[in-house]
C-alpha cells in the first residue's frame, strides 16, 4: 500500500492494509478488496505468474 486504506478478505480471513503494509495472496485463493472510505487508494500489485494464470471467480 502506498496511500489510503484497504480492507481485504482472503479465504475468509479479514485484513486491514495501511500505507507501508503488504499482503501475499497465494494463487487460487479467493480474495476480495474493498476501499475503506472516500480516500484515494494507491497500491502496487506484483504478480509472479508461472504457467496457468489465475482466474477471477465470483
Amino acid at each position: 500500500m502506498l496511500e489510503g486504506r484497504m480492507l481485504m478478505e482472503v479465504e475468509g480471513e479479514h485484513y486491514v492494509l495501511n500505507p507501508g503494509e503488504s499482503i501475499v495472496v497465494n494463487p487460487g485463493s479467493r480474495h476480495e478488496v474493498t476501499v475503506d472510505g472516500s480516500q484515494f487508494l494507491c497500491q502496487v500489485i506484483v504478480a509472479n505468474c508461472q504457467g496457468r494464470l489465475d482466474k477471477f471467480l465470483e
